[in-house]
């Protein structure tokens, strides 16, 4: 039933209090809450039970019972999909969209989030701490073509942090173009120079960088061999370590390199779950890990003076040029670069309706009007 939001903190303290930890505490089992469906019922590994809650605030759901399944394997929850054995495939991935998209009696909904992947770039890590060679390997790679193949020209695009649909993006900074001759001349001015083995060359030293990411997601393994294809063809030598989810975000203590700030060039998904564009905790020069997540250890003192200037007002006549201004600072000096604003897909059963795919937070937002209907 639904509890008051005044109320709930009293709720909550009572259920939890006689715990000194709370993991694995009966109530991360069998939660409270007043959202539009009480929790009924979970069987590990299988599936989640829910009754409707005639005392919704935004009125009782539509359809009175909901069954989340959980189904580990992709493949398989395409072809429950394909069998109508499930109504709604929720956070389809990328690389399985094209498939879904031709599920017959299947509708496929898509919306841009505000969750950007892209490449990070150690700045404080050479040969990374020179903006040439930054620039060169953004000029080196097809953006254009990686977007089509790699992302399926789903979600949305835009170099920076700044997301399409947020306050102070501007639609006139663009990708860097592919131009293989530009990434020449910016290493060729940095110094490092072709050497007979193809590879560049600088004070003896070969011009070498480490690409990473979390291993097995099988769309970033393709972008990384298309990176390192494309840059070893203007003369680097490239090397992929990836690691596990669990060691990849750990702390720096515990050897994370992301945090430890080992790695040279990574990719990962940044999420930014509300629609505001701050980007404080990811780019202000005092939040370099463990204190933020600034993971390209990139320092700018204006960058750092327009983001605090960005918090400190609610006007967004006053913060859209102020972000317009970082976005510029952030794609002349490419600490990072955005190659998609990741989608959020669905895929149900052409008798589901009210599905309203949101760019923040979950799509179930208004699972209280969906419907069943021919």
């Amino acid at each position: 039933t639904r509890v008051r939001s005044s109320a709930a903190s009293d709720v909550y303290k009572r259920q939890l209090e006689r715990y000194a930890s709370l993991n694995g505490v009966p109530f991360d089992g069998k939660p409270l809450g007043s959202g539009p469906y009480i929790f009924r019922s979970w069987t590990r590994g299988g599936d989640m039970r829910f009754d409707a809650n005639p005392n919704y605030f935004r009125g009782a759901p539509k359809i009175p019972h909901v069954v989340i399944r959980f189904i580990p394997d992709q493949n398989t929850m395409v072809n429950a999909l394909r069998a109508h054995d499930i109504d709604l495939y929720y956070l389809v991935s990328t690389s399985q969209a094209p498939a879904v998209r031709t599920i017959p009696d299947t509708t496929f909904t898509q919306v841009a989030t505000f969750n950007g992947e892209g490449l990070t770039f150690n700045t404080q890590r050479p040969p990374l701490d020179d903006v040439r060679v930054r620039l060169a390997l953004c000029y080196a790679f097809d953006e254009k073509s990686v977007f089509r193949n790699i992302y399926h020209s789903l979600g949305g695009q835009g170099p920076t942090r700044m997301a399409p649909g947020l306050l102070g993006f501007d639609p006139a900074i663009h990708y860097y173009p592919y131009d293989p001759q530009k990434a020449a001349a910016l290493l060729d001015a940095a110094g490092w120079n072709l050497g007979p083995n193809g590879l560049r060359m600088k004070n003896g030293k070969p011009l070498a960088i480490e690409l990473s990411t979390v291993s097995g997601v099988k769309l970033r393994e393709e972008l990384e061999v298309v990176l390192q294809r494309a840059w070893r063809a203007v003369g680097i030598d490239v090397s992929v370590k990836n690691y596990a989810a669990s060691l990849y975000f750990a702390p720096a203590g515990d050897g994370g390199p992301l945090y430890g700030g080992r790695m040279h060039v990574e990719i990962h998904t940044s999420s930014h779950v509300y629609p505001d564009p701050d980007i404080e905790n990811v780019l202000a020069p005092d939040r370099l890990p463990p204190v933020g997540e600034n993971f390209s250890r990139f320092r700018n003192a204006e960058l750092g003076r327009l983001i605090a200037a960005g918090l400190a007002s609610y006007d967004p006549a006053v913060r859209a040029p102020i972000y317009r201004r970082i976005a510029q600072i952030e794609i002349a000096n490419v600490p990072d670069y955005v190659l998609s604003w990741e989608p959020q897909i669905m895929a149900a059963n052409s008798d589901l309706h009210g599905l309203r795919p949101n760019p923040t937070g979950s799509d179930l937002w208004n699972i209280n009007t969906w419907t069943f209907r021919p």
